[in-house]
């Protein structure tokens, strides 16, 4: 049997990378009570002492998460525990303002620009993590604009382009991005900001700033900024905070030493001894020396027992039990699977394990209103489709082996056919039809699936792949008249509070248009936003499809594995893998597809693994889905009794 731990910080951040982190924070903030955590968004906390290096990384291969984690480190050690006022910044975000998410995230954007320049010149080491952090925040920032300009959010567009300049101007690079125009008539307010920004030289610069700004676009904008690319709080900055006009002298040690010893060389003829005493000893151990790899046991019961005896233990199964189950008396409640997917070894104390399996955060859903595709939308699909031509006959033939037609019942008082078993009406009808026929399957397959794709933060390099998974899926189903729905979902993280968070689904392609021509390019529509609950989503489009009629039920996961939101970093994995075996327990097949495109890594595709167990499909491109899908379809559908 197999078992996996319940992810916890540890797992997905290597205890190694997150010992490096906590060092590196509490050096430059000279607080060696500083703790580091893990959350949306990275943050610092002087009241809680607490530094938060954001999970945006944790979804960015090596070695430029390592990098982005640093960046995250520097801008908070640095820049907002010594140069960023605490005073400044509770005044600018106290004032009310009609679009409040706006004014977090121009301040806070302006603010970190202003703090990097800070820590690019006091720790020039640290020019290599912010590089690497622009690269990857720069692509993450133009897919989202384009996103954002096809949804109309121009409030996001603005955030977004600004950042893009913010990195042109101080990096010395080519803009790549442009204002839709709509937003033209911003473009002298964004260059103005830029200037202002690069010649800032404390909070107060920046506070003066965004307000000018504010004052300029916001009765130009309809609505707030729609998700949160970046934030801030009151407590992230310093109370007695520096300006950048000042030194880097408190940051490094000028005071004398407190003992001042000088080293005496060693004679010549000494000069390569080495005198070292190493001995092991602890509190229990009554003599301190001679004891070299020894432990002197003075505590404990004495025992008749000979050393190399055999003891009386515990029943085996007694034992193995309380391996599987730990000391939660809570475990019970969670069986394991009956099918052939990882079971969940629980270890530690019941107050721990019950902490990291039920989440604190109330969550809700919503489905959003369909979108008519538009006219790039059909250009786009018409090429994936094309693309993807030679692959569909293949996953055809794999999908109708598999799958069983419906079949209808016999039809009874015919003139001709064969004898009925039906004999009493030669009796009791004065002319009577004794004869039946069967009647033939027609071609409409007894099977209902769901296409559930993550839309997060994480996929944003890997959606042009999955779109293209997701069209030869619908294409395939489509052909054989096989119902299906397609449904992409992210976390909203617009007003984010600690105890709530909201799921939105996006309807693509539903089961009642599902063989409509015209429905496909809505798939065009799915795109990377932020953050992902799979577990929830898992349960809500499981609960939709146990109502469908079908006799077999499939519901395909296009996603990378990496399950992250509010407070669910800790317990993502195990939730989600529960909600894979809550939905097979009602007959539903749960398979996942991951599209690596050459950017998978080994923990990711253990943790795919780990939730879906036999039901999980790891594949480099659109090309090998087809081979990979078949024996995963075949063996989900054997297990079913």
């Amino acid at each position: 049997m197999k078992f996996f731990d319940i992810p916890d910080e540890s797992e997905r951040i290597p205890t190694k990378v997150h010992m490096q982190l906590l060092d590196l924070a509490r050096t430059l903030t000279r607080n060696p009570e500083l703790q580091l955590e893990f959350g949306l968004h990275a943050l610092y906390d002087e009241s809680r002492n607490r530094l938060t290096v954001s999970t945006f990384w944790e979804r960015i291969d090596e070695p430029q998460r390592l990098a982005g984690m640093k960046s995250d480190v520097y801008l908070r050690a640095i820049g907002n525990a010594w140069f960023s006022s605490a005073v400044e910044t509770r005044r600018y975000l106290s004032a009310s303002r009609p679009l409040p998410s706006l004014a977090n995230q121009l301040f806070a954007l302006c603010e970190d620009m202003r703090l990097e320049r800070i820590c690019r010149k006091v720790r020039p080491g640290t020019a290599r993590a912010f590089t690497t952090r622009h690269h990857v925040y720069r692509a993450f920032a133009a897919q989202q604009q384009a996103l954002r300009t096809r949804q109309g959010h121009l409030a996001d567009v603005l955030v977004l382009y600004l950042y893009q300049q913010f990195v042109a101007t101080f990096r010395y690079v080519p803009p790549e991005a442009n204002l839709p125009p709509q937003l033209d008539w911003a473009q002298a307010h964004v260059d103005a900001l830029v200037t202002d920004v690069t010649s800032a030289q404390a909070t107060a610069d920046i506070a003066a700033a965004c307000q000018r700004f504010l004052a300029a676009v916001s009765p130009m904008l309809v609505e707030d900024v729609k998700a949160t690319y970046f934030l801030t709080h009151q407590h992230n900055a310093a109370q007695d905070a520096m300006d950048d006009t000042e030194t880097f002298t408190e940051l490094v040690r000028t005071n004398q030493l407190d003992n001042d010893i000088s080293e005496t060389p060693a004679p010549p003829d000494e000069a390569n001894r080495i005198d070292e005493s190493m001995e092991i000893w602890h509190r229990e151990t009554e003599d301190e020396a001679g004891n070299l790899l020894q432990m002197n046991l003075e505590r404990g019961t004495p025992s008749h027992q000979r050393a190399e005896a055999w003891r009386e233990g515990d029943d085996p199964a007694a034992a193995l039990s309380d391996v599987v189950q730990g000391a939660s008396q809570s475990a019970a409640q969670h069986d394991v699977a009956e099918d052939a997917a990882p079971s969940i070894r629980r270890s530690g104390s019941s107050r721990s394990d019950k902490n990291r399996r039920v989440p604190k955060t109330s969550v809700q859903h919503r489905f959003l209103p369909r979108v008519q595709p538009s006219k790039t939308d059909f250009t786009a699909y018409g090429d994936m489709v094309d693309q993807v031509a030679s692959w569909t006959l293949r996953l055809k033939h794999i999908i109708e082996a598999e799958l069983q037609p419906k079949q209808t019942g016999r039809r009874e008082g015919l003139l001709a056919g064969r004898l009925s078993t039906k004999l009493v009406r030669a009796v009791i009808d004065p002319t009577p039809r004794m004869f039946r026929k069967k009647q033939s399957p027609i071609h409409e397959w007894d099977a209902a699936f769901v296409l559930l794709v993550d839309c997060s933060g994480s996929m944003f390099d890997r959606m042009e792949d999955t779109r293209l998974g997701v069209t030869l899926f619908h294409e395939t189903l489509k052909a054989l008249r096989v119902v299906h729905s397609v449904v992409g979902f992210w976390e909203d993280t617009v007003g984010i509070q600690s105890d709530a968070s909201l799921t939105l689904f996006q309807p693509v392609i539903e089961f009642e248009e599902c063989l409509k021509p015209s429905v496909g390019p809505a798939i065009c529509q799915l795109e990377s936003h932020l953050d992902n609950r799979d577990g929830y989503a898992i349960r809500v489009m499981a609960k939709k499809l146990a109502r469908r009629p079908e006799r077999r039920k499939f519901l395909i996961v296009f996603s990378d594995g990496e399950p992250a939101a509010l407070n669910y970093e800790n317990n993502g994995v195990y939730d989600t893998h529960q909600a894979v075996l809550e939905a097979r327990r009602q007959g539903i097949q749960v398979v996942n597809l991951f599209l690596t495109g050459g950017r998978g890594t080994a923990n990711t595709e253990k943790a795919i693994r780990d939730i879906y167990g036999p039901g999980a499909v790891t594949v480099t491109d659109v090309e090998q889905l087809a081979d990979a899908f078949a024996p995963v379809l075949r063996r989900l559908l054997s297990s079913v009794v």
